[in-house]
């Protein structure tokens, strides 16, 4: 099966894909702010990557 055409870079620009990217993740941690009992290792899987992480990510 070829799954090529479920990936979105596929049809945002890099610019448009990050913004809704970004989107997603801040609405992720602020429903996940309602459990204050929370483990940090999940709140991690939403937080935005490092700097070096993206530049490495775009090659």
């Amino acid at each position: 099966m070829d799954i090529r055409p479920l990936n979105p870079r596929l049809y945002y620009s890099a610019g448009e894909y990050a913004r809704r990217v970004d989107r997603l993740r801040e609405e992720r941690r602020a429903w996940l702010a309602r459990y204050p009992n929370l483990k940090p290792s999940i709140l991690k899987t939403v937080e935005p990557p490092r700097a070096a992480a993206t530049a490495c990510a775009g090659r």
